[in-house]
């Protein structure tokens, strides 16, 4: 199972502020707004599974090969990322927004170029589509998140997000969830890879990625180390690095409520 879009059964506290909240990542964020949402968080939009080198190489639609989907969201996640979606969402929250969520887990399975040059983010749903197979058969080369090509794209993409951001007056509302891949859950058994990448050899790469991010874009990050991080033996959406304890979540809403103060979100 794969984290979506899903509605708290907890109510949000009667008397608070509502801060509105657009996520831009995976269930890293997502699954930390659930945490937030009883202190007066409210989400306004939600873009997954778009690399940020789709966010920005809008292909041709027909250019996608026939494929099923298994739900509405997976159907909306694959063409939100093959119409690069992201900077017309933002336009369209603009004014509406007080907290811009971003995560870059998403990043982790890398990109395919297309034969017109177009990027297009490999994801969770591509892979269970069958549709990654047919752009492997369709010649479209892989480009694997940490390799000096999607570094390069990346940093050039970072540019453009923060103008876009800059430009909706959004860059200030911006902060960035990075905490470390958890090796270890609760119970002391391991965390399984990820499509081939361990917790040991994402960290690493994902520490580059964020100083990266902090150098171009200059937003705040909340990072958990490795000590200060588990993943949850029996997470709704199953094993993985990246699915926490309650623990986790509480740490970074800790640190996410204060930087929303300091803000005056």
């Amino acid at each position: 199972m794969s984290c979506s879009a899903w509605a708290s059964d907890v109510p949000t506290s009667p008397g608070r502020s509502v801060i509105r909240t657009f996520i831009y990542g995976s269930c890293v964020s997502r699954d930390t707004f659930e945490f937030l949402r009883p202190q007066g968080y409210d989400l306004t939009a939600y873009v997954a599974r778009q690399s940020l080198l789709s966010a920005y190489s809008r292909v041709d639609e027909e250019e996608l090969p026939p494929h099923e989907t298994s739900s509405a969201f997976q159907r909306r996640m694959i063409e939100g990322d093959w119409t690069s979606s992201l900077p017309r969402a933002l336009a369209r929250v603009r004014g509406r927004v007080d907290l811009v969520l971003w995560d870059l887990c998403d990043e982790r399975l890398g990109v395919r170029r297309l034969a017109s040059g177009h990027y297009v983010t490999r994801s969770v749903d591509t892979i269970a589509t069958g549709l990654d197979t047919q752009l492997e058969k369709q010649g479209a080369a892989l480009v694997p998140f940490g390799s000096p090509q999607h570094r390069r794209h990346f940093t050039a993409r970072l540019r453009s997000f923060r103008q876009r951001l800059r430009e909706l007056e959004l860059l200030e509302r911006t902060l960035v969830l990075a905490p470390a891949w958890a090796s270890r859950c609760g119970d002391g058994t391991p965390t399984p890879s990820s499509f081939g990448l361990s917790a040991e050899e994402a960290n690493p790469i994902f520490a580059d990625y964020h100083d990266e991010v902090e150098k171009v874009v200059g937003v705040p990050i909340i990072r958990l180390g490795e000590d200060l991080v588990e993943g949850a033996a029996h997470h709704r959406w199953g094993k993985a690095p990246f699915h926490y304890s309650d623990e986790v979540y509480l740490r970074l809403v800790d640190h996410i409520s204060r930087h929303a103060a300091r803000a005056g979100a």
